[in-house]
Parts: C-alpha cells; sequence; structure tokens
C-alpha cells in the first residue's frame, strides 16, 4: 500500500510540473534561462565536454570541445533586444568561460581560410546594449561559414527574423551546425588550423508566436515553425530561400536533435512546413517532354511523369524528361 501511494504521488508531482511548465514557459531542462523556455534540443550539460552547457545573459551554447564550435546556439528574439539604428560593434574574442584547461578556438585560426567568422546568434540580435552586441563575439558563437553564404542568404534570413519581431512577433531561435566540411573562398576544407571543424551544413529553428505570455503552452501543431538546412557553401548563396526549408521531423532525424516536447503539442509528422511567409506550398512540377504524345513532368525527386485520364501520375524512362 505504500509504495503504490508513493507511486501515485510521484506521478502527481510530474503531471503538476508538466501543467506548471506548459502554462507558464518554464523549461524541463533544468537550465534556468529565458533562451531556453522551449526546450534543451540536446539536454546539455556541464559534464559532457561534447555537448556542455554556456549560459550567456544573452543566448545559451551548447559547446563542442572536439570541434572547438557550438553545437547549437539558442535565443529569444523579442522587441527589448532590438535598438534600431545601431551600428555593429565589437571584435571578436577566446570565451574565457569554458574551463581553463581547454583548447579554445581563436579569432586568428579563420585567417586566409577562406571561410567567415560566421555568428549563429547575430550581433544585429543584440542591440539592447553594447555589452549585450559584444558578447556574440566571443568564439563559441562562431562557426567557419562559406563567405558568399555568411554575407548573402544567412543575412537575409537573419533580417527576416527581426522582421517579424518589428511586425509584433516574438521568436525562438535554435541555430547549429551538422557533419563535417565545407566549400568556401579556397575551396573544399575539413578543418581549419589547430583543429576547427568546418561544418557540412548550417540550420535554423524559428518559433513564430504573436507577442504574449505563457509562451510554451501557445504552441500547436499549426504554430509557425520556419526549419532551413543549408549546405555550408559558397553555392547557397544563388538558390532560394525555400530550397532549404525542411521539416522539424527532418531535421530532427538528420541531427539526432529533439526541439519541442510532446506536450507543447507539436504532432512532427503533421506539422506543416513554414517559410517566412506562411504555409509553404509545394511546388508545381514544370512540364519537361512529351511521352506518346502526352506531357510530361519532373518530379521534385527527379521522377518522369504524365497524368493518366483520371489524374494519376504514371512514370515513364527519364529521358522523357529534358528539363
Amino acid at each position: 500500500m505504500i509504495a503504490h501511494s508513493v507511486k501515485k504521488i510521484q506521478l502527481f508531482l510530474f503531471l503538476l510540473i508538466s501543467i506548471s511548465s506548459c502554462d507558464f514557459g518554464i523549461n524541463l531542462s533544468g537550465i534556468d534561462s529565458e533562451h531556453l523556455a522551449l526546450g534543451n534540443p540536446s539536454m546539455s550539460n556541464a559534464k559532457d565536454p561534447n555537448n556542455y552547457t554556456l549560459i550567456k545573459d544573452q543566448f545559451v551554447v551548447s559547446y563542442n570541445r572536439s570541434r572547438l564550435t557550438p553545437n547549437w546556439v539558442a535565443w529569444h528574439l523579442d522587441n527589448s533586444w532590438i535598438k534600431e539604428n545601431i551600428e555593429r560593434d565589437g571584435s571578436f574574442s577566446v570565451d574565457e568561460s569554458l574551463p581553463k584547461k581547454w583548447k579554445r578556438a581563436t579569432p586568428s585560426q579563420y585567417l586566409r581560410s577562406g571561410f567567415d567568422r560566421g555568428h549563429l546568434c547575430p550581433a544585429a540580435d543584440r542591440t539592447r546594449t553594447t555589452t549585450d552586441q559584444e558578447a556574440t563575439f566571443v568564439m563559441t558563437n562562431i562557426i567557419p561559414q562559406a563567405p558568399l553564404l555568411n554575407r548573402g542568404l544567412w543575412a537575409d534570413i537573419e533580417k527576416k527574423c527581426r522582421s517579424l519581431v518589428r511586425s509584433g512577433k516574438e521568436l525562438y531561435v535554435y541555430s547549429g551546425t551538422n557533419a563535417i566540411g565545407g566549400t568556401g573562398e579556397n575551396g573544399y576544407a575539413d578543418l581549419l588550423i589547430g583543429g576547427v571543424v568546418v561544418p557540412g551544413y548550417v540550420w535554423k529553428v524559428i518559433v513564430v508566436l504573436p507577442n504574449g505570455n505563457r509562451d510554451a503552452s501557445r504552441i500547436d501543431e499549426n504554430t509557425q515553425i520556419i526549419t532551413l538546412l543549408i549546405p555550408n557553401r559558397d553555392e547557397s548563396n544563388y538558390e532560394d530561400m525555400d530550397d532549404f526549408v525542411v521539416s522539424l521531423k527532418e531535421l530532427e532525424s538528420k541531427t539526432k536533435l529533439s526541439f519541442l516536447p510532446a506536450n507543447y503539442g507539436v504532432d512532427l509528422v503533421k506539422q506543416k512546413k513554414f517559410n517566412f511567409d506562411g504555409e509553404l506550398k509545394p511546388k508545381a512540377d514544370s512540364p519537361c517532354g512529351v511521352y506518346n504524345s502526352k506531357t510530361t513532368y519532373k518530379g521534385s525527386r527527379g521522377g518522369c511523369y504524365y497524368l493518366s485520364k483520371d489524374g494519376k501520375k504514371t512514370y515513364v524512362d527519364k529521358k522523357y524528361c529534358n528539363c
């Protein structure tokens, strides 16, 4: 009887904590930070050197000592963090908050590498004070990023996030890296001098909410969640931003991370794909040729087909699609 009563009490406490976290935006990661109100995607902690938690006032980092770069950075973005017409101000610096005996990335390791010192949490997202902006230049917030991507498409994504905030939204942003090997000004590279790993991909998860309170409880499967996975190469700058939109489930599978706990009401199987304008509709397949007097189309996965009288796709040899 006693054991049964203890179990009932434990269950009650678990449900109470779950309800509280859902209603009031308290995260269950064990980390007291507004930036992780929606969860800690890798359950980073202070014991794992390759998933090491750095809690900043401006953002939270999961740091990887083996790669000398962040796995991901998380931050909350609303109007309180942004002041208009503030010039970029700050110089790159070693993160002195890392354990003293650890090897640390330095700004000089990026020189003549062909890669930019790319911010994950951008300086322009932290213009509330000079201190906040300067904090983004610490090397634990920096990755080797293809220059044209960093200065072009990636910067455009950051600007679109701030535009959403100015329109009355607040955001929870996660940004990180995956895989190894990118292409910069000097061609392909796995490593910089000193062992800094060049990522193969950069990604973002942007949770968009109207300004308000109890943020976690306002998330469901219809919430606009913009998920981007972009190859770390200069050529990515010339492609359409929407070409890099993936589902949250796809990104979780790729990165082995978990972004939104189940009690937030998000069914990842049903989760829609969103871009900055809203739900992303599939692109119509383009006419590409002719097969037996029927127009052929090239599908999103490269297959060639024509439409039968009942509207169904009938696939034929790819040679009948010429686009």
